[in-house]
């Protein structure tokens, strides 16, 4: 129980580091890993999966980035577009929504997909437990997309 609230305690102050638009992020020294981790000056949203990594991306330059406990950020690929937010899945895909209202995937291997288009900029992704991403939209709706459908698209490409 105490782990989770260590990684509740960084994840919030992280986000708040992110909203009060600090120049050079360094996250503050956690129990869990006894190193310190960065984030881009211009990251966009973290997400944090079920092995403490850190998922983040960079508003300005598209990409995004893996930072796990005790190394460095790895690249796992790059967003044409302005990314908004993200989240993680249990297979650790990272689903990146963009200010243009497109919803990405990317996979561990760096393989990209398109997941579908939205007509207004999302403002909030999120897995549910059965594997569905949901999608919130400034306009209130929420738009899902089920775990089938996501398999149908990277069977696709």
């Amino acid at each position: 129980m105490l782990k989770k609230i260590e990684l509740s305690v960084l994840a919030m102050f992280t986000f708040a580091i992110i909203i009060f638009g600090a120049t050079t992020l360094s996250l503050a020294q956690t129990a869990t890993t006894g190193k310190h981790a960065s984030l881009p000056h211009d990251a966009i949203d973290i997400a944090i999966d079920t092995r403490c990594n850190l998922y983040t991306a960079c508003r300005e330059s598209g990409h995004v980035f893996c930072i796990p406990p005790n190394s460095e950020a790895i690249l796992l690929g790059k967003i044409s577009e302005t990314p908004a937010v993200l989240t993680v899945d249990a297979l650790r895909n990272v689903f990146v929504g963009t200010e243009n209202g497109g919803i990405y995937l990317i996979t561990q291997d760096g393989d990209l997909h398109e997941v579908c288009r939205i007509d207004r900029k999302p403002i909030g992704l999120e897995m549910d437990r059965d594997g569905t991403l949901l999608v919130g939209t400034s306009h209130g709706r929420i738009i899902r997309v089920t775990r089938s459908e996501l398999q149908q698209i990277q069977e696709k490409n």
